[in-house]
């Protein structure tokens, strides 16, 4: 029988930046750790792979201008007639529950979506 170790969000956040690959938030962390508490078998920690599956975002408008770009964010705004900041942020957040997989807000207001 394998050992196995149960890592939590510190854990995580530390074998990040140990990699060199410093990209989440704490809240990220949680919400990846999280993530795999939701499946039922132990799994291999894979910084590497985690860094391909797993992307954060300031926020949905910042996740939308990456996945649709800046002039398709402007002719949404103008044809959705959207007027303010809010209208904006929970027109692209309701594009990124429409289009990926799996997603979290986090507490900050940025967003963790998987990249699948």
């Amino acid at each position: 029988m394998p050992l196995v170790k149960t890592i939590d969000a510190n854990d995580l956040l530390e074998a990040f930046q140990e990699a060199n690959r410093d990209y989440y938030s704490f809240g990220a962390c949680e919400a990846i750790v999280e993530y795999f508490e939701e499946f039922p078998y132990n799994t291999e920690l894979d910084i590497v792979g985690l860094c391909g599956d797993f992307t954060e975002h300031d926020s949905a408008k910042d996740w939308y201008i990456e996945y649709n770009g800046e002039d398709e964010l402007e002719n949404a705004i103008k044809e959705n007639e959207l007027e303010d900041e809010d209208e904006i942020e929970d027109f692209c957040m309701n594009e990124l529950e429409n289009t990926v997989s799996w997603y979290r807000k986090l507490d900050n207001g940025a967003v963790l979506v998987t990249d699948y």
